[in-house]
């Protein structure tokens, strides 16, 4: 059987202008707020590691900036979610600048932006290793309009790595061997058109799988957080 595919992303730069151009095919809906998942969600990528009293060394700081670092690097991931943050949310994706949600039927992106301590890079190492100031959260939001809401939403390819949440002092409340994977699917978003997330270099896109006699003009996105829309000719 032979499908179609359209390809899009949700970030910055390119992936932000493929998205944009599915205008040419669907309906968009008026900007709308952000839903109410998208400002209740613990954002993790801020926290600050449990320390124990007293200053840190500085091998204990260059230790943590080497961590962070190598963070980045790491393939893009997607965790179920097993309660570790909004039941709406199926699946989610972090890195050390951004919180990725996936529900139904809408994908919440939430951008986090730490300024630089006093001095900023003219201090180079040295203002890393200083305490970063509260970091500064924007989101942008896609809906999927008039899309199925009881969509199969599975993650696909899994992987070796595992998520593990410890917050607090009640083992309760903990969230151990979490499973993370390459890809997630939504199966028959529309009728015939799957919906697919993947990580490309670490960089967020997404495919429309259009299977033969869909019909494309059901395919409709909506867009709250920007100000404004932009048609890529």
């Amino acid at each position: 059987m032979r499908t179609n595919t359209l390809r899009g992303g949700l970030g910055r730069g390119r992936s932000a202008v493929l998205i944009v151009s599915l205008l040419t095919i669907a309906a968009i809906g008026m900007l709308q707020a952000l839903p109410c998942f998208a400002a209740n969600v613990d954002d993790f990528t801020s926290a600050e590691p449990s320390q124990a009293p007293g200053p840190a060394s500085k091998s204990d700081d260059a230790v943590r900036v080497r961590v962070i670092g190598a963070f980045g690097q790491l393939p893009l991931s997607f965790e179920a979610n097993r309660g570790q943050t909004d039941s709406q949310v199926r699946f989610l994706s972090r890195g050390p600048q951004h919180t990725l949600l996936l529900a139904p039927t809408e994908a919440v992106l939430i951008f986090i932006t730490r300024e630089h301590p006093e001095g900023g890079e003219r201090q180079g190492t040295k203002a890393k290793l200083a305490k970063p100031r509260p970091a500064t959260r924007t989101a942008l939001g896609m809906t999927f309009l008039g899309a199925n809401p009881d969509v199969r939403v599975t993650g696909r390819e899994e992987l070796p790595g595992k998520a593990n949440y410890f917050i607090g002092n009640d083992p309760a409340g903990w969230r151990t061997n979490v499973p993370t994977y390459a890809r997630v699917h939504y199966e028959d978003l529309y009728p015939g058109i799957d919906l697919v997330y993947y990580g490309n270099q670490r960089q967020l896109e997404y495919d429309f799988v259009v299977r033969p006699a869909a019909d494309l003009r059901r395919i409709a996105l909506g867009f709250q957080g920007a100000q404004r829309l932009e048609v890529d000719p």
